[in-house]
C-alpha cells in the first residue's frame, strides 16, 4: 500500500493583511446600554390603567361608520310574493308593474323617514331592493317627484319644459345699466341725441382707426352748437379731446377734430377698442350722444373747454338694437324716472334714518 496523503490545511488569513472594509470612525463608540433593573418574582405587578368612560375617543381617532340595522320586513310580505319589478320607459323615469305610473310620482309622506312603512316611501321601492347605501334611513320628505311632475305636466301639455310663459327678450337697453349708473352719478337724467352714423369698411378698418362724420351728417346736428368758441377752435385744430362712455359705462379717450381737405369730421384716439369690444362689422349703426356733466364746468371755465362729453351705442342694424328690440319713448322716461327717485338725496335721507 501506498504511503498516505497528507491532509490539505487551509489557513486563514491574518486580521492585519484583510483590507478595511471602512475607513477608521474618529467618533468614538456608544457604551452599550444598561442592562434592565432585575424584577423579582415576588414584586407585586403595576395596576392597570383606571377604564375610559362611555364614548371616548382619543384626539385623532374617527370611528368608522357602520348603517343602522336593516327595520325587519313587513308582516304581509311573504317569500312567495315576488317584488314589484320596475320597468324602464322613455319618459325619463321607471314605470311601476301594477298602475304603469311613474315611481318618481307616487305619493311620498312629508316629515316621515323614506324607510317607514308605507306605500309611496322611496319612490314606491322597497327597501330589500335597495343598496346598502340608500337603506340608511334619512329623514327628510322625497321633495324630487312633484318637480318631476311638475315639469312633465309643462312638457306634455305645451307649456314649455321649464316656464309656462316664453322669456322676455333681453333688450339692449337691460346693458345700459353701467352707463345710466356713471351719468347718475355725473347728474346727467340723459345726453341728446346728436347723430346715428351707419358704419362703412373703412369705419370698422383697424389701419385708419376712425369715425367718419361726413359735412352731410354733422351740419344739421346740434353738434356744432353745443361746442364753446374755445372748443370750435381745438376742432377745427389739433382736435377737441372728447371722454366717451359706452352702453357699459366704460370710458374712452377720444378725440374730435375737422378735416378741412376732405370736409369730414373725425372722431379718432380709442375707436378701434370701442369696435373692438363691440365686435361692430359693416351696415351697423352707432348713436352718438352729448351731455356737459356740472362736475366738468370748472374745468371749463378755466381752460375753456373739456366739459363736452359723449355716449357711443353700438346698434346691430341701423336703428335696430343688437337684440333686435328698441326701447319707446315713454319705457325710457319711465326708466329715468325710477333712476332719478332712486338717485335722489331724499329718499337716501328716508332710508338711512
Amino acid at each position: 500500500m501506498g504511503a498516505p496523503e497528507s491532509p490539505v490545511v487551509f489557513c486563514s488569513p491574518s486580521p492585519a493583511a484583510l483590507p478595511p472594509t471602512s475607513p477608521p470612525s474618529k467618533t468614538p463608540a456608544l457604551p452599550p446600554p444598561p442592562p434592565p433593573p432585575l424584577r423579582r418574582s415576588h414584586s407585586p405587578l403595576p395596576p392597570p390603567p383606571p377604564p375610559l368612560p362611555p364614548g371616548f375617543f382619543p384626539p385623532g381617532f374617527h370611528p368608522p361608520f357602520l348603517p343602522p340595522p336593516l327595520p325587519p320586513p313587513c308582516a304581509g310580505a311573504t317569500a312567495s310574493a315576488a317584488p314589484a319589478r320596475a320597468l324602464p320607459s322613455s319618459g325619463g323615469g321607471s314605470l311601476s308593474a301594477e298602475g304603469g305610473r311613474f315611481l318618481e310620482n307616487l305619493p311620498h309622506a312629508l316629515g316621515v323617514s323614506v324607510t317607514a312603512h308605507a306605500l309611496g316611501d322611496l319612490a314606491g321601492v322597497p327597501p330589500e331592493l335597495l343598496p346598502l347605501k340608500k337603506r340608511v334611513v334619512r329623514y327628510h320628505p322625497y321633495e324630487a317627484a312633484a318637480a318631476i311632475q311638475e315639469m312633465a305636466s309643462h312638457h306634455n301639455y305645451g307649456g314649455g319644459f321649464l316656464l309656462d310663459v316664453a322669456p322676455m327678450p333681453t333688450t339692449g337697453a337691460r346693458d345700459d345699466d353701467g352707463l345710466r349708473a356713471e351719468l347718475l352719478r355725473l347728474r346727467i337724467l340723459r345726453p341728446a341725441l346728436v347723430l346715428t352714423k351707419q358704419l362703412t369698411f373703412s369705419d370698422r378698418s383697424r389701419d385708419k382707426a376712425r369715425l367718419l362724420l361726413p359735412d352731410g351728417l354733422v351740419a344739421p346736428s346740434p353738434l356744432l352748437g353745443m361746442l364753446t368758441a374755445a372748443e370750435r377752435r381745438l376742432v377745427f385744430g389739433p382736435g377737441l379731446p372728447v371722454p366717451a362712455l359706452d352702453r357699459l359705462g366704460r370710458a374712452y379717450r377720444m378725440s374730435l377734430r375737422r378735416d378741412r381737405k376732405a370736409r369730414t369730421y373725425r372722431l379718432t384716439g380709442q375707436w378701434s377698442l370701442f369696435v373692438s369690444r363691440h365686435d361692430m362689422r359693416a351696415g351697423d349703426a352707432v348713436e352718438v350722444r352729448a351731455f356737459r356733466p356740472s362736475a366738468w364746468q370748472a374745468r371749463l371755465d378755466k381752460h375753456g373747454e373739456g366739459g363736452l362729453g359723449m355716449a357711443l351705442l353700438h346698434r346691430g342694424d341701423a336703428g335696430t338694437d343688437a337684440q333686435g328690440y328698441r326701447w319707446c319713448n315713454r319705457e325710457r322716461d319711465a326708466a329715468d324716472g325710477l333712476l332719478r327717485i332712486a338717485g335722489s338725496p331724499r329718499l337716501a335721507t328716508v332710508a338711512g334714518a
